[in-house]
């Protein structure tokens, strides 16, 4: 299956982009994702995503656990927001 990987904000600068599809194995789940992103990604990026500041949503619906991906989600990426 593919999916569509979205960086917003912090993360996209980091990571130096704003969109990557990926190949995913059928079953693949929203907290194996970063590892399936490796090739793709130096491993200061995979640590990022997978750090308590961010937020993961699936096709626009922010996670509170983890899910199942299915062939063309959209999965976003958003560093945690703070204010002042």
């Amino acid at each position: 299956m593919k999916v569509r990987v979205l960086f917003f904000a912090s993360l996209r600068e980091e990571i130096g982009s704003d969109e990557i599809q990926v190949r995913l194995p059928e079953g693949s789940t929203s907290d194996s994702l970063p590892t399936a992103l490796s090739p793709q990604l130096d491993d200061q990026a995979i640590s990022l995503l997978q750090g308590d500041s961010v937020r993961v949503a699936v096709n626009l619906e922010m996670l509170d656990g983890v899910v199942e991906l299915h062939d063309n989600d959209e999965i976003a990426y958003f560093p945690q927001v703070t204010g002042g």
